[in-house]
């Protein structure tokens, strides 16, 4: 039996110029700080990405005199649109090494222009937090 691709029929999207990209943010003890950018991905021209999976997470490093939230937020922006969070881990305790982390999977296809943020934030006064973030995002034509 012999198998025939006919004209025009694209390839499966796994077979069409397919590439694995990561974006990963590590911080290590830090002190209390606005909403910040760590890490940014925007999807390049003729390509599509879907996000495989997300993983992240907020470990309170050192006590805070006066407790407020650290936060860990991936927004995504379509191409001309408006930023929504589509991952977020928050900590409103004060105790020293208290972790809170997630999985997430299947967060969806991103077109041209579309853009993953990763920020963090923390509110307290005083006190360490450390931060980590890691995207898995599958490229193709």
């Amino acid at each position: 039996m012999r198998l025939v691709q006919t004209l025009g029929a694209l390839p499966e999207y796994y077979d069409r110029g397919a590439a694995n990209q990561t974006v990963n943010y590590m911080g290590s003890s830090l002190a209390p700080h606005t909403s910040t950018q760590r890490a940014n991905y925007t999807v390049p021209s003729g390509r599509k990405a879907i996000v495989d999976s997300a993983f992240i997470l907020i470990t309170r490093e050192n006590l805070a005199t006066g407790i407020g939230r650290a936060r860990l937020t991936v927004f995504y922006t379509p191409s001309g649109g408006s930023a929504i969070p589509i991952a977020v881990v928050q900590l409103d305790n004060n105790c020293r090494n208290h972790t809170v982390h997630k999985t997430f999977t299947g967060l969806g296809i991103l077109y041209p222009g579309d853009t993953l943020s990763i920020y963090t934030m923390d509110d307290s006064t005083g006190g360490t937090c450390s931060y980590w973030a890691t995207l898995k995002i599958f490229e193709f034509a």
